[in-house]
């Protein structure tokens, strides 16, 4: 916003987007449009104020936060044929990859609408405001050749992507994109696969995994309060970091790194945020070499020692052992 302040943008199950002021602790704006609960929200990496939307109404929706207007819907002929779970922005803000319960990933052209996107925070006349969102029917690329069920989420990694199945795999792959939107009856584009990252107990849908900032580490819950963890490069096929804590056993719905990766944060089923820290090394994982990360019982301890408090001594327990010394 002009003010400076932070913004702390929220949805859930009734489809409502919600702009809070962190300073004032207000609504500053109340974004209305989508029919049915609403699953992820992006912030456009070149241009803070546009915010994407994934909903279980089957679109996708691009929006101006300043002015609260929807500027774009993708959902149509070759849109999602059912709920909209994962949705993520290419760095370069040009392209938009979104993934559904219809086990398809589809990679969408936002290049084409920079006549939409350049000048939407601008107060415009109330005729030219009234104006309906853009409809965007026919992706840029289409596939389910990646994954045989639910696609609960989808980042983009650089130029290829990274998505994730209720199957226990994560995949890194790249799709061929073609010049135009291909205008065929839901088009199966071809993919190559790059590598698999596989865990265990994954097999619950909606648990996100997380990448650090600088792409470096990836890391995924599972049902069991497990987390596993990645380095993207080199851990490829190979059998991820574990970290957990003994006490705990409920499903790792989402996992996040803070900016530095020194810190791994997973938020629980059970109402409950555990975190993981390590020293920062940068490390390389090669064959053959032995990992510099910390040992799991390391990470482990620690992740206890932080989540629970220390136990008040009991002054009776006290008084007796004076009287028998």
């Amino acid at each position: 916003p002009q003010s400076g302040a932070p913004w702390l943008i929220t949805a859930g199950a009734l489809g409502i987007i919600k702009v809070l002021n962190c300073h004032t602790l207000k609504v500053e704006k109340i974004l209305l449009g989508h029919v049915n609960a609403i699953n992820e929200l992006q912030v456009h990496p070149l241009d803070r104020g546009i915010l994407l939307s994934a909903s279980k109404d089957r679109s996708v929706r691009l929006w101006s936060i300043q002015t609260g207007k929807c500027l774009v819907v993708f959902a149509g002929e070759n849109g999602h044929r059912d709920e909209v779970l994962s949705a993520d922005f290419h760095l370069s803000g040009s392209l938009m990859v979104s993934s559904s319960m219809d086990h398809t990933v589809k990679v969408w052209d936002l290049s084409k609408l920079e006549d939409i996107i350049s000048g939407c925070h601008e107060k415009t006349s109330e005729r030219r405001a009234r104006r309906s969102a853009r409809v965007v029917q026919f992706p840029l690329f289409s596939t389910r050749k990646v994954h045989g069920n639910y696609v609960d989420c989808v980042r983009f990694f650089g130029d290829l992507v990274i998505s994730k199945s209720v199957e226990d795999c994560i995949v890194l792959w790249r799709g061929r994109y073609p010049e135009k939107p291909k205008l065929t009856r839901m088009p199966n584009n071809s993919v190559r696969k790059l590598g698999e990252y596989r865990s265990k107990d994954c097999d619950i849908w909606y648990i996100r995994f997380g990448m650090d900032y600088t792409q470096k580490y990836l890391a995924v819950g599972n049902k069991k309060g497990d987390i596993f963890v990645w380095d993207i490069d080199h851990g490829r096929n190979k059998p991820p970091l574990k970290l957990n804590a003994k006490s705990h056993c409920s499903a790792v719905r989402q996992v996040a790194f803070d900016y530095a990766g020194n810190h791994v944060v997973g938020v629980c089923d059970d109402a409950t945020i555990w975190v993981w820290k390590r020293n920062y090394v940068d490390t390389e994982i090669n064959e053959g070499e032995k990992s510099k990360h910390p040992s799991v019982n390391e990470i482990t301890h620690k992740a206890t020692s932080e989540s629970k408090q220390p136990v008040p001594d009991n002054p009776k327990k006290k008084a007796r052992v004076s009287r028998k010394k």
